[in-house]
């Protein structure tokens, strides 16, 4: 059941995280970042230490504090402009 919820948790903030939407230039690395998750979560484990998780939240505000937005005067909505990466993966 845990590993579920860490594989739906992860999935959802990546592909939030990944959307079109944010301009990202770096490729999503998805399987990578599966990989990290769970060898991170297996030796935290070993020393009894609490569990970390894609935190959906945390990762769309820390794309949103990235971003560069700017308004589009047609639709007068704030769009992305760029985003200012910071991920080595991908």
């Amino acid at each position: 059941l845990l590993t579920a919820l860490f594989f739906m948790d992860q999935n959802i903030s990546v592909r939030l995280v990944n959307s079109p939407d944010n301009k990202l230039k770096k490729g999503p690395a998805y399987n990578v970042d599966m990989v990290a998750l769970g060898v991170i979560t297996g030796v935290l484990s070993i020393f009894g230490l609490p569990w970390m998780c894609g935190a959906t939240v945390q990762s769309m505000n820390h794309v949103r504090a990235m971003s560069e937005t700017r308004l589009n005067p047609e639709t007068n909505e704030i769009e992305i402009a760029r985003v200012t990466e910071t991920r080595l993966t991908g």
